[in-house]
């Protein structure tokens, strides 16, 4: 079993997914609804707690249309998400007892594509630590064991802010914007590129504290990519010219993505609409 560590060690803050893709995506997403690492699909939440004892070989059977409702050492609740790249539950880490997002890859999955990016997601995650930037907790990619914990945020997206007010005064876009920009310089800083900025992907905090989530697309720029041949990975309205056009992409094809957010926050639209 891999260690996972507590969150009592930082000042985390627990938070929740959410976020209906407005603009297109990269996966997809349900209503407010948008948790880190991934993008939640339409339909019902569902899941309850189960009063009957943990298992360790994996998730329980649960209902039709609940969650398992163990993952040792998981409690898990309902489904908060589920993209091509995995499905998230809100859950508790039993022996620690605190609240986490448990994102987890189906046993059944044999795309070799979405299995390394599932591990790159993970190691990823687990290199980055800042304010700005969702926090992994652990997790572990063996046998049929393909799972990781991160900090659940309780306050939706951005996408969600701009679905309801369209556009955000200046003060404010500076304000995010600072926090954006402070969470980029950080993976930068360790090498890595996220390829897909874009509103859906910054989580709201309950105390306004912005953090970049959504990994599964990143590269870290001394290792090999993860692309299908003849494929682009990301989300075109806030994709860089190299990017669309499946060339070599770096930190400013980061940096012309957020561009393209700053722009969205002050206008209410991204800058280009097909």
């Amino acid at each position: 079993m891999a260690e996972t560590s507590s969150p009592t060690d930082s000042a985390a803050d627990p938070s929740r997914p959410g976020g209906s893709s407005r603009r297109g995506s990269s996966g997809t997403q349900a209503p407010g609804k948008q948790v880190a690492g991934t993008q939640a699909s339409g339909g019902k939440t569902s899941g309850s707690r189960s009063t009957g004892s943990p298992k360790a070989g994996g998730p329980a059977a649960g209902g039709e249309g609940q969650s398992p409702p163990w993952f040792w050492p998981f409690e898990l609740h309902e489904q908060i998400g589920e993209g091509g790249m995995g499905v998230v539950y809100r859950g508790r880490h039993v022996p620690k007892d605190f609240e986490c997002a448990v994102k987890m890859l189906p046993a059944d999955v044999a795309d070799p594509v979405v299995l390394q990016r599932f591990e790159r997601e993970l190691e990823v995650l687990k290199s980055l630590r800042h304010p700005n930037i969702v926090r992994c907790f652990g997790g572990e990619c063996e046998n049929h064991r393909k799972y990781y914990a991160m900090e659940y945020v309780s306050g939706g997206t951005l996408e969600d802010v701009l679905e309801a007010r369209r556009s955000l005064p200046w003060d404010q876009v500076i304000e995010y914007g600072q926090q954006m920009a402070a969470a980029l310089s950080a993976a930068h800083a360790a090498g890595v590129v996220h390829r897909d900025l874009k509103p859906a992907n910054f989580l709201i905090a309950g105390d306004g504290t912005l953090k970049l989530a959504d990994f599964g697309l990143a590269f870290i720029e001394a290792k090999r990519r993860i692309t299908r041949a003849g494929k682009t990975a990301g989300t075109v309205l806030y994709m860089s010219p190299e990017q669309i056009r499946g060339q070599e992409v770096g930190p400013t094809s980061d940096l012309y993505s957020l561009g393209c957010v700053f722009y969205e926050m002050l206008s209410g639209h991204p800058p280009f609409e097909a």
